[in-house]
């Protein structure tokens, strides 16, 4: 007959409940039968595991937890975004300074590069750990039962020959044969309490260096943490910079369309007067079409722009804020450093780059804690104990009960030193040598990097504040022709075709200087990051 777990329990327990009702430990253990095999009886734990990856690799998985999972994802979202959109100024005007500490202040990468940081901190607390005592207790108590039979066919005579202490006892008066048949059953008890004592006393070096690499590494992970702060500032400037580039791409797209509606309109009203042919007309309003249609794909690009740059400052959705415009003229006056000292001021504040050599710091005291695994260590060893024994026995005549107390108290002097280990610290060795040398040639590979980030950025600001300059030239020149051009036009001195052509040159130039003020933001911001601080080569400026 087919019987389920629980049945299997039920019948275990009458059985063990009807060996004897009177012994005390017959109820407990029945329970922790039942509980052995309950368990594993539950639905849950006898399902398959595969029964919870997806069926099939033609649907994708749906379950349950999902839409719980989704709403919970969804009341989280809607309370930050509650609270993050309470806390803005809708009035007021956001500068770049104002929009990076948004970002620093909401933004999760810093949240995470901080508990990243606090984690590492506390592995320096381990390793200190490691010069205290390690004190342990362990306590159990409990019990049984045994049944036991004996039985012993021996010639005693030939025991009482013996000539030791057994032939003694006998005295050669025993009989030649004996018997003992021994039936004998016990409840037992027994409690156990004890205090364990270790305390490594001296170890070559191998703890220090482990608090060395603790430390090192917390540097490296703080450093890290600055690198977040630089990259996220950097992150809120690149957006800022496309953001301020859309904006001057509309500011450029409406005096162009404005331009193209007033020789539409001038035309127009010579046309009207016939004085203007058809395909002058015809050309004019392609141009003002043109124009039109330009200066909607800027505004459009100017919204994604703002879209870009809310993400990097964690401003909600929705939300419009006013964002301050740069005084390029001021930021583009020229570069106050000469090269040589941008790159001496990215070796000394780098963050990336002093972690780095942080992490070949922390490399090296890993590699003397190598070397110190095969050295001898020194420690204290203490315990302290006692076991408590109590039994009662049935079925052996005069002894009914044995109880037993153990006291123990004990301290040692250990050394231990390693002698063989099948090559493992040898090896740990040559690991920790490799790893410091791949840290050091990634220093190495930062450092370079580092250097010419600065001096492609170096480059590209002389070269976009120079450019410029070349614009602000171009554009009055081109302002002058097509304001001339326009005059001419209404004397009719100037054609059409040529008026075109100058406006065509005066929107090219609008255009240029837009592009010239984002090429100089860009590569100022570009410096500034390759430097090693963004906040003082960059932000400040716009503080001022």
């Amino acid at each position: 007959m087919k019987m389920d777990l629980p049945h299997v329990v039920v019948v275990i327990m009458a059985q063990i409940t009807a060996v004897d009702r009177k012994r005390r430990f017959v109820k407990p253990l029945a329970v922790l039968v039942a509980v052995g095999l309950v368990l594993p009886s539950c639905s849950d734990l006898r399902r398959d595991p595969r029964s919870l990856a997806p069926a099939s690799s033609n649907h994708p998985w749906a379950s349950d937890a999902v839409p719980i999972l989704g709403h919970e994802v969804l009341s989280v979202s809607e309370q930050d975004h509650h609270l993050a959109a309470h806390s803005l100024d809708t009035g007021r005007t956001y500068s770049l300074p104002d929009l990076v500490d948004l970002a620093q202040s909401r933004n999760a990468s810093t949240r995470a590069a901080w508990e990243t940081a606090r984690a590492t901190a506390a592995s320096i607390g381990m390793a200190k750990s490691q010069y205290y005592p390690l004190l342990a207790i362990a306590a159990s108590s409990g019990g049984g039962y045994s049944n036991s039979k004996i039985r012993i066919d021996a010639n005693l005579a030939e025991l009482a020959k013996r000539n030791d202490l057994l032939g003694a006892l006998l005295g050669g008066n025993a009989s030649s044969n004996a018997s003992l048949n021994l039936d004998t059953s016990a409840d037992y008890s027994r409690s156990v309490a004890g205090l364990d004592l270790k305390w490594l006393l001296f170890d070559f070096g191998g703890r220090r260096a482990t608090l060395d690499a603790a430390r090192k590494a917390t540097l490296a992970a703080n450093l890290s943490f600055n690198a977040t702060h630089q990259s996220l500032t950097y992150k809120v400037v690149e957006a800022y910079v496309l953001y301020e580039a859309a904006r001057s791409e509309v500011q450029a797209s409406q005096v162009s369309a404005e331009s193209a509606r007033g020789i539409l309109k001038a035309t127009q009203a010579k046309a009207d007067h016939g004085l203007s042919t058809d395909p002058e007309l015809l050309r004019s309003k392609q141009v003002a079409a043109e124009s039109d249609y330009a200066l909607t794909t800027a505004n459009s690009k100017l919204r994604m722009a703002y879209v870009d740059l809310a993400e990097a400052a964690v401003i909600p959705p929705g939300v419009e804020l006013n964002i301050g415009r740069p005084n390029i003229a001021q930021m583009s006056a020229g570069l106050e450093k000469p090269l040589d000292t941008y790159i001496r001021l990215a070796l000394l504040r780098r963050p990336d780059l002093q972690a780095k050599l942080a992490v070949v710091q922390a490399r090296e005291a890993e590699l003397r804690k190598a070397r110190s695994a095969g050295m001898p260590t020194v420690s204290l060893l203490g315990s302290a104990s006692y076991t408590g024994f109590d039994n009662d026995i049935r079925g052996s005549g005069a002894l009914k009960e044995v109880d037993a107390d153990l006291q123990n108290y004990g301290a040692f002097l250990t050394v231990q030193w390693p002698l063989f280990t099948g090559g493992y610290e040898e090896n740990s060795v040559r690991a920790a040598e490799s790893t410091r040398r791949a840290a050091e040639e990634e220093l190495a590979l930062a450092r370079d990097k580092a250097v010419a980030d600065v001096w492609r950025g170096y480059v590209k600001a002389k070269n976009s504040i120079s450019s410029r300059s070349v614009a602000d030239a171009m554009l009055a020149a081109s302002r002058a022709s097509y304001d001339s051009a326009l005059a001419g036009y209404d004397r009719g001195v100037v054609t059409n075709q040529d008026l075109l052509l100058a406006r065509g040159a005066y929107a090219k130039a609008l255009y240029t200087r837009s592009e010239a003020d984002s090429a100089v933001l860009g590569a100022l911001a570009s410096l500034a990051l390759g430097s090693g601080d963004i906040e003082d080569e960059l932000i400040k400026r716009f503080r001022k």
